[in-house]
């Protein structure tokens, strides 16, 4: 049985280049001591709706960020998927979490509704639009860099 990939692609680790989980002195502080996160799960967003996107490492990584965003800040958020997979460079057949967190990084995040993943999509090429994208939604990510980033 063949195998078919939707858009995990596993990072070769460059250590030099990569920042490594446990390498450096991030506080120790355990957010959750009972392990249960279920009610902060964010509201279900389908991956692939009339068009495979093969964007699962963008929504997956905001998902997360999402549940931690709600048990740091108080307060519910919904990030565009669509905007990290264009600023991360995903297309078919997808991309890796490095890459993707790396995006973020630099990129950070907007809402879900300035790009949402509207049933009008029809097709990859039109999922991963508009690229480039416009100024008002980089600068709106960048937004969220001063305000959550600044460290």
């Amino acid at each position: 049985m063949k195998k078919i990939n939707y858009g995990y692609i596993p990072d070769i680790i460059d250590e030099t280049n990569h920042y490594v989980l446990g390498a450096s002195k991030l506080p120790q502080k355990v957010l959750r001591l009972d392990g249960q996160w279920l009610d902060y799960l964010p509201e279900e967003e389908p991956q692939r709706k009339q068009v495979e996107t093969y964007n699962c490492t963008s929504f997956n990584t905001l998902n997360d960020i999402e549940i931690l965003f709600e048990e740091v800040f108080g307060a519910e958020r919904n990030f565009s998927d669509r905007f990290t997979g264009i600023t991360a460079g995903t297309k078919p057949p997808g991309n890796s979490p490095h890459i993707v967190a790396e995006a973020i990084r630099k990129n950070g995040l907007i809402r879900e509704e300035l790009l949402p993943f509207a049933d009008s999509i029809l097709t990859a090429e039109e999922y991963y639009s508009p690229n480039p994208l416009p100024r008002s939604l980089r600068k709106e990510g960048q937004q969220f860099l001063k305000k959550y980033f600044s460290f």
